[in-house]
């Protein structure tokens, strides 16, 4: 059982550095950090996204080819996560209390990725580094 609950983790935080290297990605090309973690979270979640901004995207060949590599990578971690949790929830049948358990577990799991990885400093960081190094490009 503690073994599903690691996988999914790995996959959870997978998921969540796929998403930011999409955004960082998004940001070389010239797209401002916000709307560039909007576009490829929308990219790798497989939401329709209609703003000016996603016209941006279509309209830029490597903002094209990095608006596909999300939408793959969504389509394969969404299958990844919903097996794992099918797997994990499946292996004990009987009561209710060991299913209400694994869950409560793996939300406090997934919150705990969350935080350490979009708001700890260092996620902070790296993204104010890709920033800086946009607007270096920017002015050549």
């Amino acid at each position: 059982m503690l073994f599903y609950v690691f996988l999914l983790a790995a996959i959870v935080l997978i998921i969540l550095a796929i998403v930011k290297i999409g955004s960082l990605a998004f940001q070389l090309t010239g797209m401002e950090p916000k709307m560039a973690m909007f576009q490829s979270l929308s990219a790798f979640t497989n939401t329709g996204f209609t703003t000016s901004a996603a016209e941006d995207v279509v309209r830029n060949r490597k903002r094209r080819v990095i608006a596909t590599v999300l939408i793959i990578m969504g389509y394969i971690g969404i299958v990844g996560v919903i097996v794992t949790l099918v797997r994990s929830f499946a292996i004990e049948a009987g009561t209710w209390l060991p299913t209400l358990k694994r869950l409560v577990f793996v939300l406090l799991g997934l919150y705990a990725l969350y935080f350490i990885f979009i708001l700890t400093p260092p996620g902070r960081k790296l993204g104010k580094k890709f920033a800086r190094y946009r607007q270096r490009q920017n002015k050549k």
